[in-house]
This record gives C-alpha cells, structure tokens and sequence, in this order.
C-alpha cells in the first residue's frame, strides 16, 4: 500500500516536472516573440521559476508562477499589463499550435490565471490544463475572482 503511494506521487511529480517544463518553453517563446511590443522587455528580458502553485493547492494542480524580469524599474500601467497578457495569450496559442499540443478538456492547454507587477517584475500564473485538478483550480479562482468584482 505505501510503496503504491509512493510510486503514484513520483509519477505526479514526474509529471508535473514535464508539464512546467513546457510552460516555461512555451512562456519563454511568447516573451521572445513580443519583446518588441513593449518598452519595459528586450532581448536580456528573463523568465524565472517562482512558485510551484501545487505546493499550496495540491500535488495534482499544474499550476506554476512565474517572474518576467523588465528592463525598466518604472511603475508599469494597468493598460500595459493588461495588453503584456493579451499578448503572451495570443503566443502562447501559436506556441500550442506549433507544438501540436492537446489536452483532453477541449480548452486552451495554457490560461493565465493571475497576472502582476511587483517591483521590477511581472508574475504570472500559467495552468497548463491537463486534469481535473487544474480545471477545478482554475473555476475555484473564477468564482473568488467574482466574488470580489
């Protein structure tokens, strides 16, 4: 029984290892292909690894936080940040279409579940929809998200 446990949440975490992996190549791309869109990116411009979300939510969640570091230390606006993850949206779409990647929920396998700037940085949560778990996560945040509007 214990060893069963043990080999489930090594594959999790296997698993989980792929699919962040991929996200950060996929985000990597997107900001690569947009750096020339906004002043605050350039060709320097860093994706860095900030949080695993499921190491709060839970082992099944792919969820992962990221840092964009910007070139520019000023406040950026809310229509930049906004336009910023439109923008990353659409790449992340083409990368998905390049890749030829699918997932089974019928769903855009990347969402943007949070964006924003702290200090000289952009944070982003990236789902990268896969299972159950992630799509609960992401109606839970959806339902917070409405009970605040």
């Amino acid at each position: 029984m214990i060893y069963n446990r043990k080999k489930r949440i090594n594959k999790l975490k296997e698993i989980q290892q792929k699919c962040h992996h991929l996200t950060k190549d996929a985000l990597r791309v997107a900001i690569g292909n947009i750096e020339d869109k906004f002043d605050f990116l350039d060709e320097k411009t860093k994706v860095m690894d900030e949080a695993v979300i499921s190491d709060v939510w839970g082992q099944e969640i792919m969820v992962f936080e990221y840092k964009v570091c910007l070139n520019s230390k000023n406040e950026i606006t809310l229509n930049n940040i906004s336009r910023f993850k439109k923008e990353v949206e659409k790449q992340l779409e083409e990368y998905v279409k390049q890749k030829e990647l699918t997932n089974s929920s019928n769903k855009e396998p990347f969402v943007i579940s949070d964006i924003w700037q702290m200090n000289d940085n952009i944070h982003l949560d990236i789902a990268y929809i896969m299972n159950d778990a992630t799509i609960n996560y992401l109606e839970d945040i959806n339902k917070v998200e409405k009970t605040r509007d």
